[in-house]
């Protein structure tokens, strides 16, 4: 039976409302997605070196308690958290600990200096490193300046020499700097090792990748193989790969690709990046996105910039490797998603020893339980060379 005149006519309507409604879908969906593809670019690939921002304030130093000034939003949430943070003005480094009082605007925390001097009245900033940036001032370690040759040109390392034929090599994340090693740098030295702290391209004073952009391991691990070289060119014969964020995932590629892998003897990987893509998916999950806007966003970055994302997923293959590992990652990460750690270690229950942090932020396991972070790394160090 035909339809009446009025039920065809709202029936073509409703086609036009759901066509219409479709185009805007699609339209909004490209415009986000394209706004976020440039946001990945922007905070994810382009190499930035930026000067440090000293957005708090010295409001009093002593011998034994710090009060800083804070501008509130994330200046007031790092200021407050209950971990160890260094402390940094022009002329001076400490370290704050336990908060032992919170005011208007202020924090005051336990302190230590660690060189220099800090006065009321300084601009101040917040460091997860928590060391001064030097091994000798940090730590006490005597340490050379040196430079290994990678296929770019003459990359910057320090090293802690000693005389055992085992050699730790450290990779920094993104953006980051050869100070991050300095809070594992105490165990491993302790272990028996040596040290190979290295900058790699795209670092300050180093070469550039060729791309102009940071790649997560695709190309960086020439680098680390490089680094390898020189220690073995130095006399190592067993060597460990230290990795924190995506430097984590530049020493899974060395695995994946390196001759030298079997030359490794353990892993020590502090909140790796194993999968570049689930690290666009928890920012853009953290960003409020529709699942269906962020696998735009992706897919737009790959035709825009040539992220290849299947060969940033160190998780697919990661079943071969046989080599021991120190997995440590807290559960409290914004940056880097937990579950890529937890998919690595059910990957690999005899190989991996995982270490989960409750409550550490990304890369701050050791700012969160700095006691039980560095036991946990001298143990397992111990364990799998034969050294202490």
């Amino acid at each position: 039976m035909p339809l009446p005149l009025l039920n065809k006519r709202r029936l073509r309507q409703l086609i036009a409302w759901l066509a219409l409604t479709g185009v805007v879908v699609v339209v909004a969906d490209l415009g986000v997605g394209c706004y976020y593809a440039t946001q990945i670019n922007s905070g994810g690939l382009q190499v930035k070196h930026e000067p440090d921002e000293f957005k708090l304030t010295v409001e009093t130093a002593g011998d034994s308690q710090v009060t800083l000034r804070h501008m509130g939003g994330g200046d007031k949430e790092d200021a407050e958290i209950d971990a160890l943070w260094g402390v940094e003005t022009a002329t001076g480094y400490g370290r704050a600990g336990k908060v032992l009082a919170r005011g208007n605007g202020t924090v005051t925390r336990e302190f230590a200096l660690l060189d220099g001097t800090l006065t009321a009245g300084q601009a101040a900033r917040l460091d997860r490193h928590a060391f001064p940036p030097d091994p000798q001032k940090a730590l006490g370690f005597a340490f050379e300046e040196v430079t290994y040759g990678s296929p770019l040109g003459p990359m910057p390392a320090w090293h802690i020499g000693g005389p055992s034929d085992i050699w730790a090599i450290f990779v920094h994340g993104v953006n980051g700097r050869r100070s991050e090693a300095l809070r594992m740098l105490r165990p491993v030295v302790e272990s028996g090792a040596q040290a190979l702290v290295i900058g790699y391209r795209n670092d300050e004073g180093a070469p550039a990748d060729p791309s102009g952009k940071y790649q997560y391991g695709r190309t960086e691990w020439q680098d680390v193989e490089a680094a390898a070289h020189y220690a073995r060119s130095k006399g190592a014969r067993r060597i460990v790969l230290v990795g924190y964020s995506m430097g984590g995932g530049i020493v899974v590629s060395f695995m994946r690709n390196s001759l030298l892998a079997s030359d490794v003897s353990a892993l020590v990987l502090d909140a790796p990046m194993l999968e570049f893509g689930a690290t666009v998916d928890l920012a853009g999950r953290r960003r409020n996105l529709p699942a269906v806007v962020t696998g735009t966003a992706k897919w737009m970055t790959a035709v825009r910039y040539g992220v290849d994302w299947g060969a940033l997923d160190y998780l697919q293959d990661a079943g071969k490797l046989k080599t021991p590992i120190l997995l440590i990652h807290g559960d409290a990460d914004t940056r880097v998603p937990i579950e890529t750690s937890e998919a690595l270690a059910r990957l690999l229950p005899d190989t991996v020893q995982f270490e989960r942090f409750s409550g550490a932020q990304h890369v701050g396991a050791w700012n969160s339980d700095r006691e039980r972070y560095e036991r946990t790394v001298r143990e397992f160090l111990v364990k799998v060379l034969g050294q202490g």
